[in-house]
């Protein structure tokens, strides 16, 4: 794994606490002020800004939605905006999500179809690295339509083959996907929605790099549409994403994404090394 110059964007949801939340964001954000970020609470909206806005979300209460960020300047951002937040008092139950946007509009149509399939291949892992409350939620649910049987991934991956990720992704789905469509033909960006809410900047930063690097592998390798009976594991998930060796960049955020990835496998996936997709 490696850091990318790949732009991205957080949306991080945490609980209000006193039930005037109109008045909490705007205090939230003077706060962020104060710690040196520019940002604003502002009616809800969909809108990119240049700035860290704050808005309500339906399922939590809050929102902290950044701007464009890229490279260590913005993970240095992300971990002034959780300590301002964590200081102030604020938390996260399993209302909450992190929603992680990458840029996308350098990327072919082939290249984006090809990172839609491999995430659909990788789900079951994946599934393993998050809460389980994000497993199967109505806010990320499956990319896969058939379910995680080997012959349903492989019929959902055909389809997707054959029509590419835009009419894929129009014809068949909502954006409250693991891996959403919609904000590529909205935003121009890849959206992963699968991670738990949380305010811990180091979880968040790991993610970021990981899924960033997926899409590198992604467009390298191109798009295989075959699914193994026992080639789904978490040794061949980190092998593909650079995670051992010199393929590891010798970077403090880099390498905490891999330790991360590590712990999280560890904590949630019960001892399993190896296993088919007929795992749910």
């Amino acid at each position: 794994m490696k850091l990318t110059n790949r732009t991205y964007g957080v949306e991080i949801e945490f609980l209000e606490k006193t039930g005037n939340a109109s008045a909490e964001r705007s205090l939230i954000a003077q706060a962020l002020r104060n710690a040196g970020l520019e940002a604003y609470s502002e009616d809800y909206n969909h809108t990119t800004r240049s700035y860290w806005k704050l808005i309500y979300d339906s399922s939590a209460g809050h929102e902290l939605v950044s701007p464009v960020l890229s490279g260590e300047d913005g993970f240095r951002q992300i971990e002034v905006a959780c300590k301002v937040l964590n200081d102030m008092g604020y938390t996260v139950d399993k209302s909450c999500g992190l929603h992680v946007h990458h840029g996308a509009n350098d990327l072919s149509a082939k290249e984006i179809t090809s990172v839609f399939a491999i995430a659909m291949k990788w789900e079951t892992v994946i599934d393993l690295l998050v809460a389980p409350s994000r497993r199967n939620n109505t806010y990320c649910e499956s990319n896969n339509r058939e379910g995680t049987t080997v012959d349903g991934t492989k019929a959902a991956l055909k389809r997707l083959r054959t029509a590419g990720a835009e009419r894929y992704g129009r014809n068949s789905h909502t954006r409250y996907l693991k891996v959403n469509y919609e904000a590529y033909l909205k935003h121009g960006t890849i959206e992963f929605r699968q991670h738990q809410g949380t305010l811990d900047a180091a979880k968040i930063i790991s993610w970021i790099v990981m899924t960033q690097n997926f899409i590198t592998k992604a467009v390298e390798q191109g798009a295989s549409y075959t699914v193994s009976q026992t080639g789904v594991c978490f040794k061949r998930f980190r092998d593909m994403l650079g995670c051992n060796g010199s393929a590891l960049e010798d970077n403090a955020y880099v390498k905490m994404a891999a330790k991360t990835m590590l712990e999280r496998w560890t904590k949630f996936s019960g001892g399993r090394n190896s296993y088919s997709p007929t795992i749910s």
